[in-house]
């Protein structure tokens, strides 16, 4: 069962990557961008942040 269970996480994985890079090199998108921490936004300024 562990075995069963440790393919699937890593097909999920795997899977949600391939997404990731096709939103990135495929569509063009800014979607990869915006998942990763510390870059800028496409627009370059960053949102005010509300506290």
């Amino acid at each position: 069962m562990h075995g069963w269970m440790a393919l699937a996480l890593g097909l999920l994985v795997a899977l949600h990557a391939a997404a990731a890079l096709w939103h990135h090199w495929g569509r063009g998108d800014d979607t990869l961008r915006r998942m990763l921490p510390g870059l800028p936004p496409p627009g370059g300024t960053r949102p005010a942040v509300r506290g």
